[in-house]
């Protein structure tokens, strides 16, 4: 398991951040399949979820921001913006074929379900 999903899996939003920001990969699969996004929606981590579904939906929103850390956002130049590429997957299936917004739903986490949800029907 790699530090980002322990901290996606921990609901460590601001230290996802940092690793992302050194450079850790956000579509990383452990045994199981699961990726970082797996873990944070499969625990209840809101924030976690969002912080990684945002960053698939590059160019980040200022709204979402400044609601999520915008310390930690604000250490990327735009420059640096231009050149990343996130590959987040909401879509994937675990080696079970369970992707993360049924993980959220079977575990009842009503919150990140809805964001995935949102994500998804809106994603182009």
């Amino acid at each position: 398991m790699t530090p980002l999903m322990l901290a996606a899996k921990a609901g460590h939003a601001r230290v996802m951040l940092l690793l992302i920001m050194s450079g850790a990969t956000e579509s990383a699969t452990n045994q199981a399949g699961h990726t970082p996004l797996i873990m944070a929606a499969e625990n209840g981590k809101t924030e976690a979820a969002e912080v990684l579904i945002e960053l698939g939906r590059m160019p980040l929103l200022s709204s979402k921001l400044s609601r999520l850390d915008r310390e930690i956002f604000a250490k990327f130049t735009p420059e640096m913006l231009k050149r990343m590429t996130f590959d987040i997957k909401v879509n994937h299936q675990d080696m079970t074929g369970e992707t993360a917004l049924m993980k959220a739903a079977k575990a009842g986490h009503t919150d990140v379900s809805k964001m995935l949800k949102i994500r998804i029907s809106t994603k182009s």
